[in-house]
């Protein structure tokens, strides 16, 4: 039995829930649990009324989960571990974010997938049933349906800066300095390249920085949709016409629930801060890689 594990924010909660599905086809047999204690907790209910049964043999389940990510060296500890290997329990971490074709096939056991799977290989095959599954709430407040009208009549771009977290520890060493300011610019000279009159709709977890520092002409900075309410914003990347994206699997997810028949993605070419290559960006988005 494999076990697909729901962690961290919105953006990895979708990949890893698209993951699932595609391996919930394969093997109807596949499980789901979440451990979402990060960012905004487990956010696919709330936006996609997306559900997980908490039931018995689920909790029993994440148990043994904790039990196989723990880090402890005791005595008891150990003979758990003993137990597990002899039952042929185990974790199937993901080390990079290269599609490997073999985990999306049972390999006997109960196998928990703990990674983000971001690799659009691993779900591609579902994108039709996957737009509808990630089909936003109705917004209702003011500001954003404005926002809306406004990216419906525009040769909209949104443009995503993160900042936050991939400045300090160990994000910033993993993630940090790949969507520099010139990657933005040389993004923003595609973009005009390619597109007559765009109209910037930028979005960011450090907006101020952003007004300071991303000046253009054509320009919204988009400030309204914080903590509970910050899906609203990956809501409105979906409904501009082109993107800009950073390497966040926000970002990403807004780009690629775009249906927009011509729609253009920058990129860069490097997911984290150390990738040669990487498999995270569908090959028909655009990479930057002078930066």
């Amino acid at each position: 039995m494999d076990v697909v594990v729901i962690l961290n924010g919105l953006g990895n909660q979708m990949s890893q829930f698209a993951f699932y599905m595609q391996k919930k086809q394969l093997d109807n047999s596949t499980k789901i649990i979440h451990n979402c204690r990060a960012h905004n907790g487990f956010e696919l209910l709330d936006i996609f009324d997306i559900s997980i049964c908490n039931t018995i043999s689920q909790k029993i389940l994440l148990i043994i989960f904790h039990l196989l990510i723990s880090t402890g060296t005791g005595f008891v500890n150990k003979i758990i571990k003993a137990f597990f290997k002899i039952f042929n329990i185990s974790v199937i971490f993901e080390s990079d974010y290269k599609f490997n074709e073999r985990f999306l096939s049972s390999m006997g056991g109960i196998r928990f997938y703990y990674g983000g799977w971001h690799c659009e290989k691993y779900f591609v095959q579902n994108r039709s049933e996957l737009i509808n599954r990630f089909d936003f709430k109705k917004i209702n407040d003011q500001t954003n349906n404005k926002y809306i009208e406004k990216i419906d009549k525009t040769n909209s771009v949104s443009v995503h800066v993160r900042r936050g977290d991939y400045l300090v520890g160990v994000n910033a060493d993993f993630f940090g300095n790949v969507c520099t300011l010139k990657y933005y610019e040389k993004a923003f000279e595609i973009i005009e390249s390619k597109v007559s009159s765009p109209h910037y709709y930028i979005f960011s977890d450090d907006i101020e920085w952003v007004r300071k520092n991303i000046i253009r002409n054509n320009v919204t900075y988009i400030d309204c949709n914080r903590g509970i309410d910050s899906w609203k914003d990956m809501y409105l990347m979906t409904r501009c016409a082109h993107h800009i994206v950073s390497n966040s699997t926000f970002s990403w997810w807004g780009a690629w629930l775009n249906t927009n028949s011509g729609n253009i993605t920058i990129c860069p070419f490097r997911f984290t801060k150390d990738d040669i290559e990487t498999q995270v960006y569908p090959d028909n988005w655009y990479r930057v890689y002078e930066y």
